[in-house]
């Protein structure tokens, strides 16, 4: 790999690692990113009040699935295996924490769903014999 090649590949990392130094300290994380705006359609006000919302989850899967993939950059920047390897385990990590929460969540409107449905039809058995 050539000089100037792997120098980007460093700063690369270096950035994206500063990045997620410091998002915590701006709110980046707190506030909706493109990552999570689609979480805070269906979070209500009370859950983003008790702190151990889905939102938070997110956020958290999101933050290591951003470090797992500015370690592996960071790892193919200085050939480190080591590197690579937990980042790719971070990210892996990071990734099956989303997929847990979208699970939690058609769970849950699976729930919501089949609540209403049973409204409805007790609803239609009353009315029937009425």
């Amino acid at each position: 790999m050539g000089f100037v090649k792997r120098g980007r590949k460093i700063l690369a990392a270096l950035g994206v690692a500063l990045m997620l130094a410091i998002a915590p300290m701006v709110g980046l994380f707190t506030n909706a990113s493109a990552a999570t705006a689609a979480t805070l359609q269906s979070v209500s006000p009370s859950q983003i009040a008790l702190g151990d919302s889905g939102l938070e989850r997110r956020t958290k899967a999101t933050a290591e699935k951003l470090e797992g993939q500015a370690q592996r950059s960071y790892g193919d920047a200085v050939d480190s295996p080591a590197n690579q390897i937990e980042g790719a385990a971070k990210q892996f990590s990071g990734n099956t924490r989303n997929r847990v929460e979208d699970a939690g969540d058609r769970a849950k409107d699976l729930a919501r769903e089949t609540e209403k449905q049973s409204e409805t039809l007790v609803d239609r058995v009353k009315d029937f014999f009425n």
